[in-house]
């Protein structure tokens, strides 16, 4: 096996080659947009108030395939043919917005090719390319910035580069913030398509939101993450997901109040993304989760994201911003565009990881985690005793078995009650398996869930 260490390892290695043209120290840097979307519209007005000038940066081209749409903000140079910035040789930084994994990758590889430096938000793209795309800005000698791609205004891509020489052993991160938002709502009383209209009213949520509420932004982000973490290309199908789609009233009620009486500070359920290396191999999931309100993941609420870390030498850590919207991914937008224009100028480029390191994957099924199981059983003699004989059969170690009387309704004339069932470390292979016989009892109604608790 390769080496684990990650950012801790000699792996972040320079490109190797010498930029064709080295520009003046006091030459203007041109930048070529490709996207004119939200987020374009934002990087479109910041140098249109002439930000860019104290930095002597400025916003040569925009490419959009509308031209005739109409726009927040306007701007001279409009095309609606990339080649008019890739192949300008007066164009230093292209900066590609449109999302999606194809055509951005071949405009990122096609100016990297011409020698433009490239920045982008497209976590699609890197998640699935990354380590394609850093060979090329090696073998190009250009820059490759994306720190808009991961939880936008936290800067971790520089904090995770700040750590070379230092094994990060856990990283969990709220990163999506649309999902974030959704669970705040809910925890105010909100169901949850009502929390999820609320996310779509404000701009949080698209029309289609699967993405966000099953955990497939987030997982993006934390490939990317666990790449530049342990130098290995890893990819976002090596991630076990789980969205928010089944999480109840029921279940934020029962978060609230779990070891209170006990004395605990109550629990909060989040989208949780986490990666950590545990007897030489490496966990990676995202799901929902219960997490104690001492943990400073728990107060983390509505649209921002926050990452907690722990350093063998620097202990834990925590990072907390906007992670979502124009305004904050503009922010980390402009600043690799004028972090790359500075390079430029000095005709070096930052260093990126090789990502050849082998690790060992944790098969999420595997892993016993503890957690509870809620299920909708019919309010009828012997129900319960039918549920517990089926986990009984699957070793289930139960904890607690709470009815949630107040949250009954009727189904077919029959009065239904929610149980939670909290149980011991269970891996989750023999859970499902014990789920699908649940389901399938004429006992219960509906599907039951198993909502884990985070260590």
């Amino acid at each position: 096996m390769g080496s684990i260490e990650g950012i801790g390892s000699q792996n972040w290695i320079p490109n190797q080659t010498t930029r064709t043209e080295i520009v003046n120290t006091m030459s203007s840097i041109n930048v070529g947009l490709i996207g004119f979307g939200t987020i374009g519209t934002g990087v479109v007005r910041y140098f249109l108030d002439g930000r860019g000038e104290p930095h002597n940066v400025r916003l040569a081209k925009v490419v959009d395939s509308d031209l005739a749409r109409p726009r927040e903000v306007s701007f001279p140079h409009l095309t609606d043919r990339v080649e008019d910035i890739l192949e300008d040789p007066k164009i230093h930084v292209v900066v590609e917005l449109i999302g999606g994994e194809n055509p951005a990758k071949e405009f990122m590889l096609r100016a990297m090719k011409q020698g433009k430096s490239v920045v982008t938000a497209n976590k699609a793209v890197l998640s699935r390319h990354m380590k394609e795309l850093f060979a090329a800005a090696r073998k190009y000698s250009v820059d490759l910035a994306f720190e808009a791609s991961v939880a936008a205004s936290i800067p971790i891509i520089r904090v995770l580069e700040g750590f070379r020489g230092e094994r990060i052993t856990k990283l969990s991160g709220i990163l999506n913030g649309t999902s974030n938002y959704i669970l705040s709502q809910m925890e105010q009383g909100l169901d949850f398509d009502a929390a999820l209209q609320m996310a779509t009213e404000k701009g949080f949520a698209e029309l289609d939101h699967s993405l966000d509420t099953g955990g497939g932004d987030a997982r993006d982000k934390l490939a990317i993450i666990s790449s530049l973490l342990y130098d290995s290309e890893i990819k976002p199908e090596d991630i076990y997901c789980e969205g928010i789609t089944s999480i109840t009233s029921v279940d934020l009620d029962f978060a609230a109040k779990y070891g209170v009486e006990e004395g605990e500070p109550g629990y909060s359920i989040k989208s949780l993304a986490t990666v950590q290396m545990s007897q030489d191999r490496l966990e990676m999931n995202v799901y929902p989760a219960l997490i104690s309100k001492r943990h400073p993941l728990a107060s983390v609420r509505d649209e921002l994201n926050a990452i907690y870390l722990e350093g063998e030498l620097s202990g834990p850590q925590f990072f907390q911003g906007k992670g979502a919207g124009r305004e904050a991914t503009t922010s980390a937008i402009v600043s690799n565009i004028l972090g790359v224009a500075d390079n430029i100028r000095q005709n070096v480029t930052d260093g990126l990881p090789s990502l050849e390191s082998k690790v060992n994957l944790k098969d999420e099924y595997q892993i016993a985690r503890k957690g509870y199981v809620r299920i909708n059983l019919k309010h009828a003699p012997g129900s319960i005793a039918e549920a517990s004989a089926i986990m009984a059969k699957y070793g289930f170690n139960i904890e607690d078995f709470i009815q949630r009387r107040r949250f009954q309704s009727l189904v077919n004339d029959e009065v239904v009650i929610p149980d939670i069932v909290t149980v011991e470390p269970l891996s989750y292979s023999t859970l499902e398996q014990a789920l699908t016989e649940l389901e399938q009892s004429d006992r219960v109604d509906g599907k039951p869930f198993f909502l884990r608790f985070k260590q």
